[in-house]
């Protein structure tokens, strides 16, 4: 054995323990992607800066099924880019983006989930035609987890007979742990999503009337301390109205409860096209309903309120297959401009003029009297 050949047996072995630290570099990196911190296309952008980063490698691109089984590409990365992103500089516009080619060859590595080798492109009957005229090597690699095919790596150099099998085993590695990181932010997403909507469902049962959707006793007197808080900062009015339904026990007594919720949610509905949009229509407990006026200029405003519910709630009501016709006596607790009451004393005023408006006959409205 001459020295010649001592020399580049010795090349030979140092460019593969470069590769090595190559791939064992490109694996952490891509270890270290925040899963939780971009959305899907990011994720994988970064993943091939970070096989690219680390290999010399021309040009990667990634490509995912659709629900058709169909490959698109959905990120892609050449060293232009790569140069652009390091240094600011301008890529050439012919060289921004990684080829197309190689569909035919890509549906190969996806149904059989086993790395497909081209030396060299030119020759190959795989490789689309208008990509035919193009030399170098490319390796498509299936992006895998549990045995399944989650999409196709298609890694590209000018150079035919490029990549060897250091380059075949570092892209293998990378492409199954990038599946499971792929994998794992898909879970992440689905779980987040179903978090967020059990977020949502837990907040509208602590805030929501579970029965008319209405706000409940607390989101109420969240409200009506919001309003109170604007209306003594800008020296406005502003009004509560207690509601009361007229005998509806004996509705529940009669007909049963399901018939009841029926005439509560159709109520409800009726109360909320009778004040504006920014005002509050609530249902505290039972058959009582509360309305925060944000804003009036003077009390007989919450009178005409007043007088269009109780037309409202007195039209008729098909309820269990009959025609019912339901009352409501309203109580009227006035804030006025520069006024010192807080919410407690609003309520409280509110609630006993609702019940001098009953003690005088029901179906009518009052405004509360000390």
């Amino acid at each position: 054995m001459n020295d010649q050949h001592l020399a580049e047996m010795s090349l030979e072995f140092n460019r593969h323990i470069i590769n090595l630290l190559d791939s064992l570099s490109a694996l952490a990196e891509l270890a270290q992607l925040s899963i939780h911190a971009m959305d899907e296309a990011t994720l994988l952008k970064q993943a091939l800066g970070a096989l690219m980063g680390n290999q010399d490698m021309e040009r990667c691109s990634i490509f995912l099924p659709d629900p058709a089984g169909k490959l698109h590409c959905v990120a892609g990365l050449d060293w232009d880019e790569m140069l652009q992103n390091v240094t600011g500089a301008t890529a050439a516009a012919e060289n921004s983006r990684p080829s197309r080619c190689g569909d035919e060859i890509m549906g190969q590595a996806s149904k059989s989930g086993t790395l497909i080798h081209y030396s060299s492109c030119q020759p190959e009957a795989g490789i689309r035609q208008n990509c035919q005229g193009m030399a170098g090597a490319l390796l498509c690699v299936p992006i895998t987890c549990e045995n399944e095919v989650l999409g196709v790596l298609n890694v590209f150099h000018p150079q035919p007979d490029f990549f060897n099998m250091w380059h075949e085993r570092l892209s293998l590695l990378f492409c199954q742990s990038l599946g499971r990181l792929l994998a794992n932010h898909r879970l992440t997403h689905r779980l987040n999503v179903l978090v967020d909507a059990k977020t949502a469902e837990i907040r509208e049962l602590a805030y929501r009337d579970s029965l008319t959707g209405l706000p409940n006793r607390r989101l109420l007197l969240d409200r009506l301390n919001h309003a109170l808080a604007q209306a003594r900062r800008h020296q406005r009015a502003m009004a509560v109205m207690f509601l009361d339904l007229d005998r509806f026990k004996q509705i529940n007594d009669t007909l049963g409860h399901a018939a009841g919720d029926t005439l509560l949610k159709q109520i409800a509905g009726r109360l909320i096209t009778c004040v504006r949009e920014g005002d509050t229509v609530a249902r505290p407990s039972g058959d009582e309903f509360v309305i925060v006026l944000d804003e009036i200029t003077q009390a007989e405003d919450a009178a005409l309120v007043a007088e269009k519910i109780i037309a409202t709630c007195a039209a008729p009501a098909l309820v269990a297959g009959q025609e019912l016709t339901i009352t409501t006596s309203i109580g009227i607790a006035v804030h006025p401009a520069g006024g010192a009451d807080d919410v407690d004393a609003l309520m409280h005023k509110a609630d006993a003029a609702m019940y001098q408006a009953k003690a005088a006959g029901r179906n009518r409205y009052g405004f509360f009297k000390a």
